[in-house]
Protein backbone atom coordinates (compact mmCIF):
# COMPACT_ATOMS: atom_id res chain seq x y z
CA UNK A 1 0.00 0.00 0.00
CA UNK A 2 1.27 3.47 -0.86
CA UNK A 3 2.80 5.40 2.00
CA UNK A 4 3.10 9.17 1.69
CA UNK A 5 6.64 10.45 2.16
CA UNK A 6 6.79 13.78 3.94
CA UNK A 7 8.88 16.20 1.93
CA UNK A 8 8.59 19.51 0.10
CA UNK A 9 6.63 17.81 -2.67
CA UNK A 10 4.09 15.02 -2.44
CA UNK A 11 5.64 11.65 -3.12
CA UNK A 12 4.80 8.10 -2.19
CA UNK A 13 6.71 4.97 -1.36
CA UNK A 14 5.31 2.36 -3.73
CA UNK A 15 6.03 -1.31 -4.27
CA UNK A 16 7.25 -2.44 -7.68
CA UNK A 17 3.81 -3.90 -8.36
CA UNK A 18 2.12 -0.58 -7.50
CA UNK A 19 4.51 1.34 -9.76
CA UNK A 20 3.85 -1.09 -12.59
CA UNK A 21 0.06 -1.00 -12.20
CA UNK A 22 0.01 2.78 -11.78
CA UNK A 23 2.09 3.32 -14.91
CA UNK A 24 -0.35 1.61 -17.27
CA UNK A 25 -2.86 3.92 -18.93
CA UNK A 26 -6.19 2.85 -20.35
CA UNK A 27 -6.71 3.04 -24.11
CA UNK A 28 -8.79 6.18 -23.67
CA UNK A 29 -6.13 7.84 -21.53
CA UNK A 30 -3.50 7.01 -24.15
CA UNK A 31 -5.70 8.50 -26.85
CA UNK A 32 -6.13 11.72 -24.85
CA UNK A 33 -2.37 11.96 -24.25
CA UNK A 34 -1.69 11.27 -27.94
CA UNK A 35 -4.17 14.01 -28.92
CA UNK A 36 -2.36 16.44 -26.61
CA UNK A 37 0.97 15.42 -28.11
CA UNK A 38 -0.37 15.98 -31.61
CA UNK A 39 -1.80 19.35 -30.62
CA UNK A 40 1.51 20.52 -29.09
CA UNK A 41 3.43 19.32 -32.15
CA UNK A 42 1.13 21.22 -34.50
CA UNK A 43 1.35 24.30 -32.29
CA UNK A 44 5.15 24.09 -32.29
CA UNK A 45 5.22 23.93 -36.09
CA UNK A 46 3.04 27.01 -36.46
CA UNK A 47 4.86 29.36 -34.08
CA UNK A 48 5.34 32.68 -35.81
CA UNK A 49 8.64 34.47 -35.39
CA UNK A 50 8.36 38.03 -34.08
CA UNK A 51 11.43 40.04 -34.96
CA UNK A 52 10.68 42.44 -32.09
CA UNK A 53 10.57 39.58 -29.54
CA UNK A 54 13.07 36.92 -30.69
CA UNK A 55 13.32 35.29 -27.26
CA UNK A 56 9.56 34.79 -27.08
CA UNK A 57 9.77 32.40 -30.06
CA UNK A 58 12.52 30.40 -28.36
CA UNK A 59 10.60 30.26 -25.07
CA UNK A 60 7.36 29.11 -26.72
CA UNK A 61 9.23 26.47 -28.76
CA UNK A 62 11.07 25.23 -25.67
CA UNK A 63 7.87 25.01 -23.63
CA UNK A 64 6.15 23.05 -26.40
CA UNK A 65 9.15 20.76 -26.72
CA UNK A 66 9.12 20.11 -22.97
CA UNK A 67 5.41 19.37 -22.99
CA UNK A 68 5.91 16.93 -25.84
CA UNK A 69 8.81 15.20 -24.10
CA UNK A 70 6.73 14.63 -20.97
CA UNK A 71 3.84 13.16 -22.98
CA UNK A 72 6.18 10.92 -24.99
CA UNK A 73 7.79 9.72 -21.76
CA UNK A 74 4.41 8.93 -20.18
CA UNK A 75 3.19 7.04 -23.26
CA UNK A 76 6.43 5.07 -23.61
CA UNK A 77 6.47 4.32 -19.88
CA UNK A 78 2.91 3.00 -20.07
CA UNK A 79 3.79 0.77 -23.04
CA UNK A 80 6.88 -0.55 -21.25
CA UNK A 81 4.85 -1.26 -18.12
CA UNK A 82 2.27 -3.16 -20.18
CA UNK A 83 5.03 -5.28 -21.74
CA UNK A 84 6.56 -5.94 -18.32
CA UNK A 85 3.18 -7.02 -16.97
CA UNK A 86 2.61 -9.39 -19.90
CA UNK A 87 6.08 -10.88 -19.37
CA UNK A 88 5.42 -11.34 -15.65
CA UNK A 89 2.11 -13.03 -16.38
CA UNK A 90 3.81 -15.39 -18.83
CA UNK A 91 6.55 -16.13 -16.31
CA UNK A 92 4.13 -17.01 -13.54
CA UNK A 93 1.42 -18.62 -15.64
CA UNK A 94 0.87 -22.30 -14.87
CA UNK A 95 2.29 -24.54 -17.57
CA UNK A 96 -0.25 -26.61 -19.47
Amino acid sequence: MAVQIVNQFSSYELSNEEILAGSIFTTLQKQVLQNLLSSYAEEKLTIEYDIDQPLKHIQIAARGGGQMEVLIYLLENSNSAEEALVNLQKEYAPES
